[in-house]
């Protein structure tokens, strides 16, 4: 059924009812950077419900309970003040959830320009830390990836 954007609202509501928020929303954001992005199975539907229907409680879900693949950024940040969707949007880019997701959240940020720049700065990095490893080819086209988002982001 994720397969068909028709079904999305209906699914997640039914999760949401049955498990609660909190429990829902961490699994679609870990969903959205690993086997959603892989598939490229369309989720910028499921991201728009997601603000429109729980834009506060994603204001204040507990990233700090997400595992993040990346470089951890958002947690440094975290330790000193209160999550917000600027921090949701970053642990996203950071945690590689496709394009189409971290667009829809970078739309409700309350300064897009700083946050698009910040993204730029973290796919950046991250670009730099793949190419300083010298590593797989692999390593190579996520570096390149990341260096053309990068570039996207600033010209937001």
């Amino acid at each position: 059924q994720w397969n068909c954007e028709k079904h999305y609202v209906t699914i997640a509501r039914r999760l949401v009812a049955v498990c609660g928020f909190p429990k829902v929303a961490r699994w679609i954001l870990q969903r959205f950077c690993s086997d959603w992005s892989e598939k490229e199975v369309e989720s910028a539907p499921l991201m728009r419900w997601l603000v429109a229907t729980y834009s506060d409680s994603l204001k204040r879900l507990d990233l700090s309970e997400l595992p993040s693949r990346r470089w951890n950024r958002v947690e440094m940040q975290l330790q000193s003040e209160v999550s917000s969707l600027a921090h949701l949007f970053i642990w996203l880019v950071e945690n590689m959830a496709p394009e189409s997701v971290t667009d829809v959240l970078w739309l409700c940020l309350d300064y897009p320009a700083h946050g698009a720049l910040a993204a730029a700065s973290v796919c950046r990095d991250a670009a730099e830390e793949y190419q300083s490893r010298g590593g797989s080819y692999g390593e190579t086209m996520v570096s390149q990836r990341l260096l053309k988002r990068a570039n996207r982001f600033e010209a937001m």
